[in-house]
């Protein structure tokens, strides 16, 4: 079984079958969204690390845009390790 990281289950949770996109470009993030949807998962969308930082969602996979304002996809992925998601 993967590794989880923290008391939550950390981002990836076998259970769950939501998406979570973060993406600063808008058609992204919707396309991304329709294309995910058809397939039955259910989709969340956020427009920075800090938008979904700021709802803490838990969910079972995360798409995640490299380049960004502020921090960059990369930069963003080691925030959540650090915060032991």
């Amino acid at each position: 079984m993967p590794e989880t990281g923290g008391e939550r289950g950390g981002v990836t949770n076998p259970d769950s079958r939501v998406v979570a996109v973060v993406d600063d470009d808008d058609a992204v993030c919707e396309s991304t969204r329709f294309l995910l949807e058809s397939f039955g998962f259910e989709v969340s969308t956020y427009s920075s690390g800090a938008d979904f930082t700021r709802e803490d969602p838990d969910v079972a996979c995360l798409i995640v845009d490299y380049w960004m304002p502020g921090l960059n996809g990369l930069e963003f992925v080691s925030e959540l390790k650090t915060r032991g998601r």
